[in-house]
C-alpha cells in the first residue's frame, strides 16, 4: 500500500479492484428496523475489497462499518460502499417508513380456508408466499399474491399440497 497525495491511497495489489456492487440495490426498513447490506469487490478475488460505509443522509438511515443498517425517521436515502483500493462506488437506495412490520392475524375462513388478515393502514404491503414440502421451514423462492397490495385480507385454501405454508407482508 502507498499514498499517492491528496489523502488518496493506491493499493500494490496483485489483483486490483475494478468496481463493487451493494446488494441489494433498493430496500426498506421501517424506524428503528434493522437490514443488513452487502458489498462485493469486482473481481471476486481482488486482493483488497474493502469498503468503507457511508449514508447520504444519517438522519434518516445510518450504517455500521460491516453494512447494517438502521432506520432513524421516515424518507429515503442512499447507503454507500467505498472500495479503499481505487475509491470505486455503489449504493442501495434505502427507505424509511414509520410502520413497523405488521403481524399477520390467521382465523378459520367458510369452508376449507383460512382468512390472514393485516392492519387496514399496510394497504399497498404485498402479501408473498410460499408453499413446501410437510415438515420443512421456509426456504428463498417467495411469490407474491395477486391482488394483495389491493387489500387487506386473503383467504388461503386448505389443501394436503400444501404441506408448508408461510407467509410475509412486504413493504411497497
Amino acid at each position: 500500500m502507498s499514498t499517492a497525495g491528496r489523502g488518496v491511497v493506491v493499493m500494490d495489489s496483485a489483483v486490483p479492484v475494478t468496481g463493487v456492487v451493494v446488494t441489494p440495490p433498493v430496500v426498506s426498513t421501517f424506524t428503528g428496523g434493522t437490514l443488513q447490506l452487502t458489498a462485493s469487490g469486482l473481481p471476486g478475488d481482488a486482493t483488497y475489497s474493502t469498503v468503507t460505509w457511508v449514508s447520504s443522509n444519517s438522519a434518516i438511515a445510518s450504517v455500521s462499518a460491516s453494512g447494517p443498517v438502521t432506520g432513524v425517521s421516515p424518507g429515503g436515502t442512499a447507503i454507500s460502499a467505498i472500495t479503499l483500493d481505487g475509491g470505486f462506488v455503489s449504493s442501495s437506495v434505502v427507505t424509511v417508513t414509520n410502520l413497523a412490520p405488521p403481524s399477520l392475524s390467521v382465523a378459520v375462513g367458510e369452508g376449507l380456508a383460512l382468512a390472514l388478515n393485516w392492519p387496514a393502514n399496510y394497504r399497498g404491503w404485498t402479501l408473498e408466499a410460499q408453499t413446501n414440502p410437510l415438515d420443512t421451514g421456509p426456504g428463498t423462492h417467495w411469490f407474491p399474491v395477486a391482488g394483495s397490495a389491493a387489500t387487506n385480507q386473503w383467504l388461503v385454501p386448505i389443501s394436503p399440497a400444501n404441506g408448508s405454508v408461510f407467509y410475509r407482508l412486504v413493504s411497497p
